[in-house]
């Protein structure tokens, strides 16, 4: 999927902030290879505070002050960021793209950190989201790196827009490390584990797709079905919630569904939704 969005591939550096890993993180910085550690405190703090702690470490050269402020305090943001020289960060939970839109716009973050799977919501895109914040807070000399907390499958994904930010815009990519909810555990029903190397890197995977591949022995033994999804079943659940004509269109889409599959893929970012724009948007 990174190559499809422009992007290089490679390896991501780890941000293990916790755990048994956190001793790569400082082996790494040893070797100069890296920024120190971010901050994250999930608070609820007033501008003064949150401007007065993040003087405080201006010294110390972290790599950037996580959500100090609401997620929907725009204007807050944009003057914390005028108080100091402490990167800001967030965008993790915003609801959607116009919500990216009016902090890119006041120039509220130095970060942004939307989440492919959750931040944005169906009506944002998702991962075409992503890529459009990521597109827009590079051309407005801003950074990127997603957000990460989810789960394995959650993970692979964002992990793939972290493998479309150019090599020399790179961050460090959050790796979720708070056991028992750990690499290897929250990734457990794929095939393919996440792991951090011995050097503080995580692999981007160059299989097709979202280089990932669902272990169904796993969720065979853990898991529960809570919809079956064949022909028969949608088909009647489309007669008694919608009407006689959607299910009618549903048997039609099914059976030329053979057809498309076999036709040529021909993969195309979307461009922004309703009506917007990078040059609207900056306006």
């Amino acid at each position: 999927m990174w190559a499809l969005l422009g992007g290089e591939g490679g390896e991501a550096l780890a941000d293990c902030s916790t755990g048994a890993l956190h001793g790569r993180d400082r082996a790494r910085r040893a070797r100069g290879g890296v920024p120190r550690g971010e901050v994250e405190p999930h608070p609820t703090w007033t501008l003064d505070f949150a401007a007065r702690f993040a003087r405080r470490l201006e010294d110390f050269g972290v790599a950037w002050l996580e959500e100090p402020l609401n997620r929907g305090d725009v204007c807050g943001l944009a003057a914390l960021r005028r108080e100091t020289r402490t990167p800001i960060a967030g965008g993790e939970l915003n609801g959607s793209l116009v919500e990216y839109l009016a902090l890119l716009d006041a120039d509220a973050l130095d970060i942004y950190q939307p989440d492919a799977t959750l931040a944005e919501g169906s009506y944002g895109g998702e991962l075409s989201a992503s890529f459009w914040i990521l597109r827009e807070a590079l051309a407005r000399g801003r950074r990127f790196t997603p957000h990460t907390w989810t789960n394995g499958f959650g993970f692979g994904v964002n992990l793939q827009v972290a493998g479309a930010v150019p090599r020399d815009a790179r961050l460090l990519l959050e790796f979720p490390h708070e056991p028992p909810f750990a690499g290897a555990n929250f990734s457990r029903f794929l095939k393919k584990k996440w792991t951090v190397d011995r050097e503080g890197r995580i692999k981007i995977p160059d299989e097709p797709g979202l280089g990932m591949e669902v272990d169904w022995d796993v969720v065979r033994r853990f898991g529960r079905r809570v919809f079956r999804g064949d022909e028969r079943s949608i088909a009647l659940r489309a007669l008694v919630e919608r009407k006689l004509s959607v299910a009618l269109e549903l048997r039609a889409a099914l059976a030329a569904r053979p057809r498309a599959e076999l036709a040529p893929a021909d993969f195309r970012v979307p461009e922004l939704p309703f009506g917007l724009s990078a040059s609207r948007s900056r306006s």
